[in-house]
């Protein structure tokens, strides 16, 4: 599992649909986390915070429902 915290989108789009490409060519699931920005168009299996102290929900959530998806398989 990759998991990608960030406060702004990629410099380089490109560059991270070739890294996403080889993630999922290689079975890393990749959950991301974007602090005061919406990353969602790069990591569809993302979330949006406001604020680092918000962090720690936000990757047990995250988490959380991996899990279950996993479990429910």
């Amino acid at each position: 599992m990759l998991v990608v915290i960030t406060d702004d989108g990629p410099d380089d789009p490109e560059l991270l649909a070739k890294v996403l490409a080889e993630a999922d060519e290689n079975d890393v699931e990749v959950i991301g986390v974007g602090i005061g920005c919406c990353i969602r168009a790069f990591i569809p299996n993302s979330t949006s915070i406001s604020c680092i102290e918000q962090l720690p929900d936000a990757m047990e959530a995250l988490f959380r429902e991996k899990l279950s998806l996993r479990l429910a398989a």
